[in-house]
């Protein structure tokens, strides 16, 4: 009984967090609503992927570049793989990728104002090199607490998580791995091939104890 109620404890905090960044979320709206945001936007557009970094500095600014200037399509559209993770720079140039180019995006958006690069990679329990289930993001801590930001706006979340375990119990998966992206690829700005192999690494992935899925996320 007293397993059971735990369980269900956690799910209505879960439950909970949710409608609370649901709540913070709907007040930063995902698309420029002033002059200033457009204005800022059209000129990333004649940027190269160097000045981009140089030019955003602050997670808001981040934001913008990842739900405007980006947009979400597969791998297999964007690359022709079933599977890829591009550096940076192919990632601006494209412009559109999917959850793990968001994440490597905004860590490489912030990487000169003081953030670390870190991919928090997310699996279930049926995750297998031969059948996916997974999902990743950007995260950074700030006032004590974990942000999140991605390629979609279910994926920029602002610092109300506790610890990264409670970031990956609110997107439902039961494992989970931080990256830091430039310790395992140092060449994931300028560079050319798929890192993928390098940055998923389902065998280290930890294990969250009593996750429940809440949302299915790609």
């Amino acid at each position: 009984m007293r397993h059971a109620a735990g369980i269900i404890a956690g799910s209505v905090a879960i439950v909970a967090l949710a409608i609370v960044i649901g709540f913070v979320s709907a007040k930063v709206p995902s698309r420029p609503l002033n002059s200033f945001a457009a204005a800022f936007l059209k000129r990333l557009e004649s940027m190269s992927h160097t000045d981009v970094i140089s030019e955003i500095s602050t997670p808001w600014q981040a934001r913008q570049y990842l739900l405007n200037y980006l947009s979400y399509a597969s791998d297999r559209d964007t690359y022709g793989e079933e599977d890829f993770i591009a550096p940076f720079r192919r990632i601006h140039a494209m412009r559109r990728d999917d959850c793990d180019g968001g994440a490597l995006a905004a860590a490489a958006l912030l990487s000169d104002n003081g953030y670390n690069p870190l991919m928090l990679c997310m699996y279930s329990n049926e995750h297998t090199l031969e059948r996916k289930g997974g999902h990743s993001v950007y995260i950074y801590p700030e006032g004590g607490k974990w942000a999140t930001l991605g390629i979609r706006p279910h994926d920029c979340n602002p610092p109300v998580f506790d610890s990264v375990e409670e970031i990956v119990r609110f997107y439902g998966f039961q494992k989970f791995a931080v990256v830091n992206i430039e310790e395992v690829c140092p060449d994931w700005i300028e560079g050319a091939s798929n890192m993928s192999e390098k940055l998923y690494r389902p065998d280290l992935a930890k294990n969250i104890i009593g996750a429940r899925t809440i949302f299915l996320m790609d």
